[in-house]
């Protein structure tokens, strides 16, 4: 069984850009060789950046987890992982034919925060090559799994449609003619450019991070051979069996709380951070002693579900 870890202190960041995680109990593949579940993902994750106002600039399935880059404004990432995690779940469950049942996720989501222009740069290319770093392929062309790196760095949107059932059954109840077509609503996915090369023109920006892809990936691909390791291969990847685990996952244990390419942008988010933790501890305290108007820190909660500094 996957080993359990007791969770820090959740607080909200409307200011730093995040790398989100979400994995399965026991690294179980079940993110694999399955279009109709990656599409509806996708189409998930367009319908909850929108209704959350939720900046995203990256984003990759890998067999048994799911990696997002994002930034929210409304300091509401809470609401948006709790969405898309139980939408994902339920799409696992109807469109993987060997889920038994029972919860998807080992834990709850995993967020860290990224305090540098440079570090949302880093994660973005750590996302795009996940499948090369894991072993799975030694080029994105050799792995079907989604990453955005094709669509953020060419700019690409897409679009996706959801039914409104719920909507559309109730207007039938009261009017037997409305039309189906009058439901459907669309949401549109789309990348925001990295903050650090922002300024490029488009063909420039799409050049240079082709070129650091490139290099980023064939370093991994030397180090990997020089350590007498193999890549998966295309044709291996398409028999994977939904549901199966892998020979050596990744395991748990806490995660950095930040994560960044300084150590002074490092030690200053984790001061902000744990000065945070304690005035909520402090809150907690005086609240459970019966103080119901003792004022909670921006960025928490109170043990009502409200986040405080957040209109």
């Amino acid at each position: 069984m996957e080993k359990l870890w007791s969770q820090p202190t959740r607080v909200e960041s409307r200011e730093f850009v995040q790398l989100i995680t979400f994995r399965t109990i026991n690294s179980a593949l079940w993110f694999v060789n399955n279009k109709a579940l990656e599409e509806r993902i996708l189409g998930y994750l367009s319908k909850y950046l929108k209704k959350h106002g939720v900046v995203i600039y990256g984003f990759c399935i890998v067999g048994s987890h799911i990696h997002l880059l994002l930034r929210f404004p409304r300091a509401n990432r809470a609401a948006f992982c709790k969405d898309l995690g139980a939408r994902t779940a339920e799409s696992v469950r109807m469109l993987v034919e060997t889920f038994r049942g029972g919860p998807l996720f080992g834990r709850r989501y995993t967020p860290q925060f990224l305090p540098l222009d440079e570090d949302v740069t880093k994660y973005f290319f750590y996302l795009a090559l996940q499948a090369v770093e894991s072993g799975l392929a030694e080029r994105l062309s050799d792995y079907s799994g989604y990453n955005s790196f094709h669509d953020a760095s060419l700019g690409i949107k897409r679009t996706y449609r959801f039914f409104r059932y719920g909507d559309y059954n109730d207007a039938k109840r009261k009017n037997r003619s409305v039309s189906k077509k009058d439901f459907w609503e669309y949401h549109e996915l789309s990348f925001e450019r990295l903050p650090e090369y922002a300024s490029l023109s488009k063909d420039d920006y799409r050049q240079k991070l082709l070129s650091e892809l490139e290099k980023q990936r064939a370093n991994l691909v030397t180090k990997r051979k020089a350590e007498g390791k193999e890549f998966l291969g295309r044709e291996r990847l398409r028999k994977i069996v939904p549901g199966s685990y892998p020979t050596n996952p990744k395991t748990g244990g806490m995660r950095p709380i930040v994560l960044s390419v300084s150590l002074e942008a490092k030690k200053r988010v984790l001061n902000w951070y744990f000065s945070i933790v304690e005035q909520y501890r402090l809150a907690s305290e005086a609240y459970r002693n019966g103080d119901f108007n003792v004022s909670f820190p921006d960025g928490t909660y109170r043990p009502n579900g409200t986040c405080i500094g957040v209109t």
